[in-house]
Protein backbone atom coordinates (compact mmCIF):
# COMPACT_ATOMS: atom_id res chain seq x y z
CA UNK A 1 0.00 0.00 0.00
CA UNK A 2 1.42 3.38 -0.76
CA UNK A 3 1.97 5.77 1.82
CA UNK A 4 -0.14 9.01 1.85
CA UNK A 5 0.46 12.61 1.40
CA UNK A 6 -1.15 15.52 2.81
CA UNK A 7 -3.29 16.10 -0.60
CA UNK A 8 -4.56 12.74 0.13
CA UNK A 9 -5.28 13.22 3.58
CA UNK A 10 -7.33 16.43 2.73
CA UNK A 11 -8.80 15.25 0.19
CA UNK A 12 -10.26 12.36 1.99
CA UNK A 13 -11.58 14.50 4.60
CA UNK A 14 -13.19 17.25 1.97
CA UNK A 15 -14.75 13.62 0.56
CA UNK A 16 -16.18 12.93 3.35
CA UNK A 17 -17.04 16.03 4.36
CA UNK A 18 -18.98 16.93 1.40
CA UNK A 19 -21.16 13.87 1.08
CA UNK A 20 -23.12 14.85 4.38
CA UNK A 21 -23.18 17.89 3.01
CA UNK A 22 -24.44 17.60 0.17
CA UNK A 23 -28.15 15.84 1.05
CA UNK A 24 -28.45 18.32 3.87
CA UNK A 25 -28.52 20.96 1.27
CA UNK A 26 -30.16 19.57 -1.93
CA UNK A 27 -33.51 17.95 -0.08
CA UNK A 28 -34.73 21.84 1.53
CA UNK A 29 -33.63 23.23 -2.59
CA UNK A 30 -35.74 20.24 -4.04
CA UNK A 31 -38.70 21.50 -1.70
CA UNK A 32 -38.11 25.17 -2.59
CA UNK A 33 -38.44 24.08 -6.74
CA UNK A 34 -41.06 21.70 -6.22
CA UNK A 35 -42.90 24.36 -4.52
CA UNK A 36 -42.09 26.87 -7.31
CA UNK A 37 -42.97 24.66 -9.88
CA UNK A 38 -46.04 23.96 -8.68
CA UNK A 39 -46.81 27.89 -8.36
CA UNK A 40 -46.02 27.97 -11.88
CA UNK A 41 -48.24 24.96 -12.59
CA UNK A 42 -50.97 27.00 -11.53
CA UNK A 43 -50.60 29.83 -13.34
CA UNK A 44 -49.37 32.19 -10.50
CA UNK A 45 -46.05 34.38 -12.80
CA UNK A 46 -45.88 36.45 -10.18
CA UNK A 47 -41.74 37.47 -8.79
CA UNK A 48 -40.78 35.53 -5.73
CA UNK A 49 -38.41 37.22 -3.67
CA UNK A 50 -35.62 35.49 -2.06
CA UNK A 51 -33.85 36.78 1.33
CA UNK A 52 -30.61 38.23 0.72
CA UNK A 53 -28.46 35.26 3.24
CA UNK A 54 -29.97 33.08 1.07
CA UNK A 55 -29.12 34.28 -2.09
CA UNK A 56 -25.75 35.28 -0.87
CA UNK A 57 -24.75 31.59 0.42
CA UNK A 58 -26.78 29.42 -2.41
CA UNK A 59 -24.88 31.92 -5.03
CA UNK A 60 -21.58 31.09 -3.08
CA UNK A 61 -22.67 27.23 -3.38
CA UNK A 62 -23.19 27.68 -6.65
CA UNK A 63 -20.01 29.50 -7.35
CA UNK A 64 -18.08 26.28 -5.78
CA UNK A 65 -19.43 23.83 -7.41
CA UNK A 66 -18.69 25.52 -11.02
CA UNK A 67 -15.24 26.00 -9.84
CA UNK A 68 -15.15 22.03 -8.81
CA UNK A 69 -16.49 20.95 -11.95
CA UNK A 70 -13.70 23.70 -14.37
CA UNK A 71 -10.67 22.22 -12.00
CA UNK A 72 -11.98 18.51 -11.92
CA UNK A 73 -12.92 19.61 -15.90
CA UNK A 74 -9.51 21.09 -16.55
CA UNK A 75 -7.73 18.79 -14.86
CA UNK A 76 -8.14 15.27 -15.09
CA UNK A 77 -8.31 14.74 -19.15
CA UNK A 78 -4.33 15.73 -18.78
CA UNK A 79 -3.72 12.81 -16.72
CA UNK A 80 -3.12 10.85 -19.83
CA UNK A 81 -2.04 13.37 -22.11
CA UNK A 82 0.87 15.06 -20.47
CA UNK A 83 4.26 13.03 -19.41
CA UNK A 84 4.69 12.47 -16.01
CA UNK A 85 1.37 13.98 -15.42
CA UNK A 86 -0.77 10.70 -14.26
CA UNK A 87 -3.21 10.35 -11.25
CA UNK A 88 -0.44 9.14 -9.00
CA UNK A 89 1.27 12.80 -9.84
CA UNK A 90 1.60 14.77 -6.74
CA UNK A 91 1.12 18.39 -8.54
CA UNK A 92 -2.84 16.28 -9.64
CA UNK A 93 -3.44 14.94 -6.26
CA UNK A 94 -3.18 18.74 -4.85
CA UNK A 95 -5.08 19.86 -7.73
CA UNK A 96 -7.96 17.59 -6.60
CA UNK A 97 -7.93 18.20 -3.00
CA UNK A 98 -8.52 22.01 -3.88
CA UNK A 99 -11.32 20.58 -6.47
CA UNK A 100 -12.82 18.84 -3.41
CA UNK A 101 -12.32 21.57 -0.84
CA UNK A 102 -14.66 23.71 -3.40
CA UNK A 103 -16.88 20.37 -3.33
CA UNK A 104 -17.14 20.37 0.03
CA UNK A 105 -17.70 24.12 0.74
CA UNK A 106 -20.56 24.04 -1.61
CA UNK A 107 -22.30 21.55 -0.22
CA UNK A 108 -21.76 22.82 3.43
CA UNK A 109 -23.01 26.03 1.85
CA UNK A 110 -26.16 24.86 0.05
CA UNK A 111 -26.66 23.19 3.78
CA UNK A 112 -26.80 26.38 5.78
CA UNK A 113 -28.16 28.58 2.93
CA UNK A 114 -31.43 26.30 3.10
CA UNK A 115 -31.41 25.51 6.78
CA UNK A 116 -34.47 27.19 9.47
CA UNK A 117 -31.50 26.95 11.99
CA UNK A 118 -28.81 28.25 10.31
CA UNK A 119 -26.16 28.51 13.33
CA UNK A 120 -27.02 24.56 13.87
CA UNK A 121 -25.81 23.60 11.03
CA UNK A 122 -23.12 25.65 10.43
CA UNK A 123 -22.33 23.62 13.74
CA UNK A 124 -23.16 20.57 12.59
CA UNK A 125 -20.95 21.51 9.31
CA UNK A 126 -18.22 22.42 12.01
CA UNK A 127 -18.46 19.23 13.84
CA UNK A 128 -18.76 16.86 10.99
CA UNK A 129 -15.70 18.44 9.60
CA UNK A 130 -13.74 17.94 13.09
CA UNK A 131 -14.72 14.15 12.96
CA UNK A 132 -13.58 13.34 9.65
CA UNK A 133 -10.36 15.08 9.93
CA UNK A 134 -9.65 12.81 13.28
CA UNK A 135 -10.92 10.05 11.62
CA UNK A 136 -8.80 10.12 8.58
CA UNK A 137 -6.02 10.67 10.78
CA UNK A 138 -6.64 7.88 12.86
CA UNK A 139 -7.58 5.29 9.81
CA UNK A 140 -5.45 6.16 7.46
CA UNK A 141 -2.40 3.70 6.06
Amino acid sequence: MATLSAPDYWADVMRWWAFVGAPLGAVPLARKLREMATLWHIGLREPVTVPLKVLLLAGGALLCFLCFSFVAGLVIPFTNRLPGFDMQSIIFRAVMAGAWTMAGIASWLSAVAFARGRWFMAGAAATWFVAVSFVTVATAG
